[in-house]
């Protein structure tokens, strides 16, 4: 399961796109009062263009051309105080639930594509029931329209939020996507892997482990992260003590850097990161390249998950290996 975003539209004609299953358009919006966000400041909103426009159009006739669903993506996130009370405002009226579940089921229609993505994160305290009831009514309202179409949602690899358990029981969601990534980042005192698989820190088997406890395995997507990140440390040694935010890197420029400063594999947390120094200053980067990427989706396959995800196409630039990785674990 393959997300693009609105801004890497332009960079996805190289895309293998029968190496993935499903592409997720990522996202529209929805509003505290149950609408799609098509408007910004009076004008089309520059997702919405995007959405409804020649590119993307092309995108979804090669990608059924190719065997691929095509599903929408979309968001309400929750992590501001104003973020928060849209999104409590949406989920806990059941008038605001419907009429985003009416407009969900119309643009599936409209544009031909084949199912929903449900990108609420995190869901508000006291939310929970109620994004359950939004799930199982788009369900429902999904399968009135045409039998079959996709439901999946997202969630965090903190998932206290979230009612596992009912979101994917029979008459709701089809699988859970985990967000397998941003377990480190600006906030992060010790430079280490936003999508670690092994030390003392909470870490992405530990998240596996937690939803196959309340889920079986064949409804959880594992998502793999195609950008990693970036720090000033205190020295060069494996997860040192940072002495900044630093920033995301995506995968095609984390490449470049390693070939300039090496690559070192990080046996703690199971990545790769690339260490150099710069005006007296150490920097490290840790991100997936193809090799780690390879043990993840190892894992996807030995834990029995249902599939994998990348977040996001476009990331990768031009580079092609993850759609040969892709084939040579779970096409072939």
């Amino acid at each position: 399961m393959a997300f693009v975003t609105s801004g890497e539209l332009k960079h996805v004609e190289g895309m293998d796109l029968s190496a993935i299953s499903t592409l997720a358009y990522f996202s529209i919006e929805a509003t505290a009062t149950g609408h799609l966000q098509k408007t910004s400041g009076g004008k089309p909103s520059f997702k919405w263009t995007a959405w409804t426009g020649r590119r993307m159009s092309d995108l979804i006739a090669a990608a059924h051309a190719a065997g691929t669903r095509v599903v929408l993506s979309v968001s309400r996130f929750a992590w501001s105080p104003s973020q928060t009370e849209a999104a409590r405002s949406l989920l806990d009226r059941p008038a605001y639930r419907a009429q985003l579940i009416r407009e969900l089921v119309a643009e599936v229609q409209r544009r031909g594509i084949d199912g929903v993505n449900l990108d609420f994160e995190p869901i508000p305290r006291g939310q929970r029931a109620n994004f359950t009831a939004l799930v199982r009514g788009l369900r429902a309202a999904l399968d009135a329209a045409r039998p079959g179409y996709q439901l999946t949602y997202d969630s965090t690899g903190y998932y206290s939020s979230y009612d596992i358990a009912a979101l994917t029981r029979p008459g709701a969601a089809d699988a859970v996507y985990i967000m397998g990534y941003h377990y480190a980042g600006t906030w992060s005192r010790i430079a280490g892997s936003n999508a670690p698989m092994g030390g003392s820190r909470y870490d992405v088997v530990d998240t596996v482990a937690a939803f196959r406890k309340l889920i079986p395995a064949s409804r959880i997507i594992l998502g793999v992260p195609l950008y990693g990140h970036a720090w000033p440390t205190a020295s060069g040694a494996l997860h040192a003590r940072t002495i900044g935010g630093g920033y995301d890197v995506l995968y095609k420029d984390a490449v470049g850097v390693a070939a300039s400063n090496g690559v070192q594999y990080d046996p703690v947390e199971g990545v790769s990161r690339s260490v150099w120094r710069t005006g007296g200053t150490w920097w490290q980067l840790y991100f997936d390249d193809i090799a780690s990427t390879a043990r993840k989706w190892a894992f996807v396959k030995k834990s029995g998950l249902l599939g994998t995800g990348l977040w996001a196409m476009g990331f990768q630039g031009a580079r092609q290996e993850h759609f040969a990785l892709l084939r040579d674990q779970f096409v072939r």
